[in-house]
């Protein structure tokens, strides 16, 4: 065989071999032919660049004896895959694909053998070098081109040959993958892999000695010793032989203690302290002291800024140097510039959360965020639920060990990082959490101020310009001298920034402009006049020093940002590693590019911008399409593809349609808004395919859907377009959830019926449809029969089909059926089932604490406190199991407040400020309804306790939230109430009795308990001396407590009530005893004082002095300064 050049341009075809053979041009795949064709073709591809002769491929495809018609069949064989792999090329055109070579013929397509071979090689050398890192990603890359067995369908000796001589590479690279996760720390998440494939290969011992080593480094001794054992017997009774030395030698080893198990920390990537480093002692001092107190549990936060140049990397890497000799976890991000627009992009690099990850939880986390979201709950925000369950990963990091993480050039992070660093910056105070950061002084966004003053708490360093004694250090430590007074001059120029210093010194030294004599360091004069005159300038002179092609490779480089792996710049650049490995040995060695743990980075950001800016923008632009496409053919994480669409202005190239659609859905998990963008570039071209305009038209509606947005028109083309009854049903169901959300349930209803009664609409989605109908009969007929018929129909289609969710969502309906009917009792049944049914499913774990947010609600009316206790432990519990937030705070408050464990009640209410600034209440993100829930607890509290200055700043912020959704009606009595009591406050009786009116309406709002308020209403309006309205709050409790299928919140309510309106005792009494019983300590203090007031009215002093003295008591332990007054004036009020 011998090469040929090509000549010539020829369309673009991809081949695989490393599975079933198969091939595709830009048009799509190419039909190969028969077997023995196809088997033509493999040879060639496996040859590929070289020529095959004729003889060779007789004797591959036929073997020793081939038939006489052998080679006029491969000349039809080669005739008609010329036809196939160019079907436009003209008769008697020379084939450019498929070239003939004297005796024999030459392919020239892309094949996946031929990136196997070199990931292999370059993973090889990687490993050799101790970076196993790299060399993990390099293995999964080259494993990842695998499909099936090699040459798959292809008949003939030399296909079995290359059969089983890829094979046994394919398992080489299993071998060498478990030895890169073993130097990488990852022992335990390697033993399955490496079980099975001794299973598989029970004779190799390669495979033994690895699954020997990952057993005893997770401290499974015993069962390392018996892979041996098992290994002594197999090849005893299989070949007769005993294992080989090498194995033996590490069974005695393993067997007699001498080999440690090693457990090894997670490389981290992390800036180094740089040759010369001077000054900044007092800084470095302050950030170890920091270190040390995050060590013993206490967090802080450090922010650094200054110009470019000003050495604040550096600064990071001398002030936390040791951190992880120290035992703390250290996570390391740079931000870049071109991350900007992805979301998480830099909090996910700093938590090194990534599907490629070798800690199997971050890998796993990584995967969780690009699952689909549920589609028939709305609201739910993939980035909200992402940031949410990254906060929750973060806190229990901290719980294993103190948590150090960094983020150099803050200045360029996506705004959603900087709010979960905001947020996580607030959780310093109760967590060992060090939170570091860097960033350019200006310009800044407003997002970076913002976490900037969320840091004026810490250490906060405006970093100077070095002083003249520092630069005069930092030149005797460059070139071995203190500069003279012409390099004195010179080096004055940069103002004491030390990149500049450092570059102006290195730029002279390449030139030899620098001359050592009498103990100084000097230049000639005049010489000052040709340096650059600026820091940028001096970086872009010495990338002049490098050759042409370096320069072009790291033009390509520029365009991933401000890190690159050497696999991405591979395929980016249309070069193969090697040819890279050379060319980047001028870059590291001219310090333009350096290692940064597991990439290449360039030296300083500054140096990429010269690089990236300095390239003309029309080519920028062209070059980074090129690189999508690229990234995109070679299967890279979709943001990496995306990162480099959003570089490219207007509409996009027809190849991103399909792409779209292939990925908008995954993609749209992590950055809904950047997929909506691109979405929406691609709906304006005019040569859209109707398919390809509905298919991305379903989607912007789902994303759209999923951000609380209302893309009715988006649906209703779908609707009356598609043909697809999936996608249909899904459209219909975000339709039904729009027109529900507008108060027209009753529309939504009978648009559903058409799909409930369409044959060919699918079981799971007709389930759905049920639940949604019933919502529809609840919120817009007012139905609750109707609702409650469906919502069972629900749950039975759901089970039937096996659609967990549906049946769940139905149970879930049922309960608020229940919840409204006062049937709490049921409600906890209904509840219940639907926990039991998602139980097992942990892509479900959201809507499971959605549901335990529902049980703590029924429990709560049941006054099962203790339960409630109990439920609220599982719940939290389950969150940290799954790593995602409970979500809870709020229902904790408001049980904390009727308990009396104010304090604690506060806590909650705070953690919802840290936590996040929108709330999840039943599976719907309403930031007014946290809002008004929050703000009413607090008001209240503060009120209670006599702290009015706090009451009556919660009461104003308050004062501007709508009021106007079912939902905020039904979470607006907390903040009633308290307006109610600054009112009472005031003097103003009859405005805090018409703020508790809309209570005796058993419509205002179905979930409104509003038992909670009655009595002090038929208070309220008894020192108004109106009785009628007394009367009426009595008469509505009563009906509240008959409606209970056992007595509990509202008969107790209901007793209060009947004993202010009849001036008896007796009720009030009892109500005491049941408040003492359960456990209700705000309650009991109130039904305490009404019980005074009424003995006082009859004379009863002794009884009405011991029931104030216990109600004060009580009041006394949540510190309920304004009730305590109260209770004594009323009680001195009613003697006679």
């Amino acid at each position: 065989m011998g090469m040929l050049p090509f000549v010539g341009t020829a369309p673009s075809v991809k081949v695989e071999l490393l599975g079933a053979v198969r091939a595709w041009s830009d048009d799509g795949e190419i039909p190969l032919g028969p077997p023995r064709q196809r088997a033509v073709f493999a040879m060639l591809a496996a040859s590929v660049g070289k020529v095959v002769s004729r003889s060779e491929l007789i004797d591959g495809i036929w073997g020793e004896d081939p038939p006489a018609s052998a080679e006029g069949s491969l000349y039809t064989y080669i005739s008609d895959l010329r036809r196939a792999l160019e079907p436009g090329r003209a008769n008697r055109t020379p084939s450019q694909l498929l070239a003939s070579s004297g005796a024999g013929y030459l392919l020239r397509v892309d094949v996946d053998l031929t990136g196997f071979e070199e990931l292999r090689q370059h993973a090889a050398t990687l490993l050799a070098s101790g970076s196993h890192g790299p060399a993990l990603r390099a293995l999964d890359a080259a494993l990842a081109l695998w499909h099936g067995e090699a040459f798959g369908g292809i008949p003939g000796p030399y296909a079995e040959r290359r059969r089983a001589s890829l094979e046994e590479l394919r398992l080489a690279t299993q071998e060498q993958r478990a030895e890169a996760m073993l130097g990488l720390g990852a022992a335990a998440d390697v033993v399955g892999q490496l079980t099975e494939l001794v299973r598989t290969y029970p004779l190799r011992e390669s495979l033994r000695a690895l699954l020997m080593t990952a057993l005893h480094r997770t401290g499974r001794r015993d069962e390392a010793l018996a892979v041996y054992q098992d290994a002594a017997t197999l090849l005893m009774d299989e070949l007769g032989i005993e294992p080989s030395p090498p194995l033996t030698k590490l069974f005695h080893q393993l067997q007699a203690g001498e080999v440690k198990p090693v457990i090894s920390a997670r490389a981290s990537h992390h800036a180094r302290v740089p040759d010369g480093f001077v000054s900044r002692a007092r800084e470095v001092a302050r950030m170890q002291a920091m270190v040390a107190e995050v060590v013993a549990g206490r967090g802080g936060v450090i922010w650094l800024e200054g110009e470019p140049g000003i050495g604040k990397s550096s600064l990071l890497a001398a002030g936390l140097a040791g951190a992880e000799q120290a035992g703390c976890q250290l996570g390391w991000a740079v931000a870049d510039e071109l991350g900007q627009r992805f979301p998480l992009r830099a909090i996910l690099d700093c938590l090194d959360v990534d599907r490629r990850s070798a800690d199997v939880r971050r890998a796993e986390l990584a995967d969780s965020l690009h699952s689909p979201a549920n589609g028939l709950l709305p609201g739910s925000d993939p980035v909200t639920a992402a940031v949410d369950r990254l906060l929750a990963f973060a806190e229990t990091l901290c719980e294993q060990a103190p948590l150090v993480l960094v983020l150099d050039d803050m200045q360029w992070a996506d705004e959603t990082s900087l709010l979960v660093w905001h947020r996580l910056s607030r959780a310093t105070t109760r967590l060992p959490l060090l939170l570091v950061a860097s960033a350019r002084t200006l310009p800044r966004r407003p997002q970076v101020t913002q976490v900037r003053l969320a840091a004026e708490g810490g250490f906060v360093v405006d970093l100077e310009p070095l002083s003249a004694n520092d630069v005069v250090d930092i030149v005797r430590q460059s070139v071995g001298a203190p500069p003279g007074p012409e390099l004195s001059t010179l080096t004055a120029r940069a103002g004491g920034n030390p990149l500049y210093v450092r570059e102006l010194l290195d730029a002279l030294s390449r030139e030899d402009a620098i001359t050592v004599a009498g103990g100084n360091a000097e230049i000639e004069h005049g010489i000052a006049d040709t340096a650059p005159g600026s820091l940028v300038a001096a970086l872009t002179r010495r990338l002049s020093f490098l050759s042409g092609n370096v320069r072009a490779v790291l033009q390509w480089a520029s365009l991933l940002g401000g890190e690159f792996a050497m696999s991405d710049l591979s395929v980016v650049s249309d070069r193969p590693v090697p040819e890279l490995l050379g060319l980047l040995e001028e870059a590291i060695a001219s310090n333009v590019v350096v290692a940064s743990g597991e990439y290449l980075a360039f030296r300083h950001g500054l140096i990429r911008q010269a690089l990236y800016e300095g390239t003309p923008s029309a080519v920028r632009l062209a070059l980074h399409n090129h690189a999508a496409q690229a990234l995109a053919k070679a299967g890279a994480p979709l943001a990496q593809v995306a990162e480099q669409l959003l570089a490219v202005a207007g509409v996009v190239e027809p190849w991103v349609v399909n792409w779209l659609r292939d990925n908008a859905s995954r993609l749209g998990q992590l950055a809904p808004q950047i997929t909506m963008d691109l979405i929406g570039r691609a709906l304006a071209m005019s040569t859209l395919t109707p398919a390809a305009r509905e298919a991305l038209t379903a989607e912007l509606a789902r994303l759209s859907f999923a951000l609380g947005g209302v893309p009715e028109s988006e649906v209703r083309y779908v609707i009356g377009r598609t043909r697809d009854f999936d996608r249909l049903s899904e459209m219909r169901s975000i339709l039904a959830h729009i027109l529900c959300r507008r108060g027209q349930g009753a529309a939504a209803v009978e648009m559903l019926r058409e799909s409930l009664d369409g044959p060919a609409v699918p079981e799971i989605w007709k389930a759905r449809h049920e639940v949604l109908t019933a919502i529809g009969e609840r919120t817009g007929n007012q139905d609750l029969t109707a609702c409650e018929v469906s919502a069972r129909r629900g749950v039975k289609r759901g089970q039937e089909c096996g659609d967990a969710f549906a049946a769940a969502h139905g149970l879930q309906e049922l309960w608020v059926v229940h919840s409204v009917r006062r049937e709490h009792a049921a409600a906890i049944e209904v509840v219940d089932e639907a926990i039991a049914a998602i139980a097992d499913l942990p892509e479900l774990v959201g809507m499971r604490l959605n549901l335990l947010d529902n049980r703590l609600f029924s429990l709560q009316n049941l006054d099962r406190l203790g339960d409630v206790d109990e439920t609220l432990r599982f719940a939290r519990e389950l969150g940290r199991q799954h790593a995602v937030p409970t979500e809870l705070h709020l229902p904790a408050a408001v049980h904390h407040y009727w308990t009396g464990r104010w304090d604690e009640a506060l806590v909650e209410l705070d953690a919802v400020v840290q936590d996040s600034p929108e709330m999840t209440f039943y599976g719907l993100r309403e930031s007014t309804v946290t809002l008004l829930l929050l703000h009413g607890i607090a008001a209240l509290v503060a009120l209670r306790r006599g702290n009015d200055d706090a009451a009556d700043a919660h009461l104003l912020t308050a004062a501007e939230l709508p009021v106007a959704s079912p939902a905020e009606r039904e979470n607006c009595d907390f903040l009633v109430a308290a307006q109610a009591v600054a009112a009472e406050r005031d003097g103003r009786v009859d405005e805090a009795v018409s703020l508790l009116k809309p209570n005796l309406r058993a419509d205002y709002s179905q979930m409104t308990l509003r038992h909670q308020w009655l009595p002090d209403l038929a208070r309220l309006a008894l020192q108004q001396g109106d009785v009628a309205v007394a009367r009426e709050a009595a008469e509505q409790c009563q009906d509240e407590a008959a409606r209970e299928q056992q007595p509990a919140r509202a008969y107790s309510a209901a007793l209060r009530c009947r004993a202010l309106v009849t001036g008896d005792p007796e009720p009030a009494m009892e109500a005491v005893e049941h408040y003492r019983r359960i456990g209700r300590a705000v309650e009991l203090g109130a039904a305490l004082e009404d019980l005074a007031v009424l003995h006082a009215a009859r004379g009863h002093s002794d009884a009405a002095a011991t029931a104030l003295a216990e109600a004060i008591a009580v009041y006394g332990e949540f510190d309920a300064r304004w009730d305590i007054q109260r209770a004594r004036a009323r009680s001195a009020a009613a003697q006679p």
